[in-house]
């Protein structure tokens, strides 16, 4: 828990520094390969019990969740309209109270059925789904409209 909360803390701010200077799906494809590895890396994890190992892969893992976490909200701050962002945001915030708990159900089922890496597994591959989706953005171009715009 205490990587977790150090990667977090040391990574949260960087990050931002980052998304503010680059495309924000190319910040995306970013974050999301950084939560896929830090889930899959997780997930990979065979003693719970073994510190270093632990403590390596909640740090990859608190990196790519932050990052999830802030390329989201900056994308939402960057493409919802001014004139209807309190209404924008709170169908923002009931979106991913509904992914949290579709995901949380999904994964206890997952836990259930196949094993304690399930979830984790599970998780790696939602993320990578965004990775493919952001990287086929960037390379057909149609990540342009996602351009930095600090005057919102």
């Amino acid at each position: 828990m205490f990587a977790l909360i150090i990667a977090t803390w040391l990574w949260a701010p960087t990050f931002g520094f980052i998304i503010d200077r680059i495309n924000r799906i190319k910040a995306l494809f970013i974050a999301m390969t950084l939560a896929t590895i830090g889930y899959f890396v997780i997930g990979q994890v065979d003693d719970p019990f073994n510190r270093p190992v632990m403590m390596t892969a909640t740090f990859i893992l608190g990196i790519g969740e932050i990052s999830a976490v802030i390329i989201g909200n900056a994308l939402f701050g960057q493409e919802a309209p001014p004139e209807s962002r309190g209404a924008a945001a709170g169908v923002f915030s009931i979106v991913g109270t509904l992914g949290i708990l579709s995901a949380t159900v999904l994964g206890g089922i997952l836990f259930d059925k196949i094993g304690p890496s399930a979830p984790f597994t599970m998780m790696a591959f939602v993320n990578f789904v965004i990775v493919i989706w952001s990287g086929w953005l960037i390379l057909t171009n149609r990540a342009g409209n996602a351009e930095n715009n600090n005057s919102n």
